[in-house]
């Protein structure tokens, strides 16, 4: 399970000590696990997840080849393998962030450590997950929260819920330290174009597409409103835990 795109902005943002010229260089990288799934497909390639003794891993696409990827030519352009007895699932297994260095050294320092801290971001919210959400029988698509068993459907619509509020709490994070508004307008304005000059015009429009804040929530950070904590899954403690452990163990951009 991943941190929604919106999520990956926002911490990367705080990471970046609320410079905006350099999230703006460097958030089509921050992204691109996410992103490059419209070609590659599974989880598991782009996350570099383990099943049994075996790890899927790629290697991504140089900045050069992020211009020219597509569903026709990913696999010519990105070496890969995907590891026996993957099965699909809303919770996936254990990023192995080892690898990922292994595979992709190619890369340039700027997008390499981008990357990386993706999937930093990526391991600590799954960890996060499976301490909200009891997962251990994610392979029959049975899941616990509270008490009350869901299935795949359900806990899919539970994490989105959980991760539109961790955006909310990280919009009031980034308010009180730097007074920017981090609304869809903002979104439009610093990831939408940057992604545009980084990506084919395919690969942004379909990274960018999903990355749509609900209009309530969306409301409440343009008017600064940030009295409605209470009405998430888990107290706000619960997430500024989350992105403290997060923050610290991304690396400088």
């Amino acid at each position: 399970m991943s941190m929604i795109t919106l999520e990956h902005s926002a911490v990367s943002l705080i990471k970046l000590g609320f410079d905006e010229k350099k999230f703006k260089e460097v958030i089509p990288y921050i992204l691109e696990p996410d992103a490059i799934r419209r070609y590659s497909g599974p989880r598991v390639l782009s996350h570099f997840e383990k099943i049994g003794n075996d790890v899927s891993w790629m290697k991504f696409p140089t900045r050069e080849n992020l211009k020219k990827v597509n569903k026709e030519n990913i696999w010519t352009l990105c070496e890969h393998h995907l590891a026996e007895g993957y099965l699909n699932s809303v919770i996936g297994e254990e990023t192995q962030i080892s690898v990922y260095e292994t595979y992709n050294k190619h890369l340039d320092p700027v997008n390499y450590i981008a990357v990386k801290n993706h999937l930093i971001q990526d391991f600590e919210f799954d960890i996060f997950v499976r301490q909200v959400f009891d997962c251990s029988r994610r392979y029959m698509d049975i899941y616990k929260f509270n008490g009350e068993q869901l299935d795949g459907k359900g806990m899919r619509e539970l994490v989105q819920k959980l991760s539109e509020y961790g955006l909310y709490r990280l919009a009031y994070l980034v308010y009180k330290e730097s007074g920017i508004v981090i609304n869809q307008q903002w979104y439009d304005e610093n990831v939408k174009k940057a992604l545009e000059q980084a990506y084919s015009e395919d690969l942004a429009e379909g990274t960018y597409k999903y990355m749509k804040i609900p209009e309530k929530i969306n409301q409440w950070i343009t008017e600064k409103d940030f009295d409605h904590f209470d009405e998430g899954l888990i107290p706000v403690e619960v997430y500024d835990d989350l992105y403290t452990k997060v923050l610290k163990k991304m690396h400088t951009m």
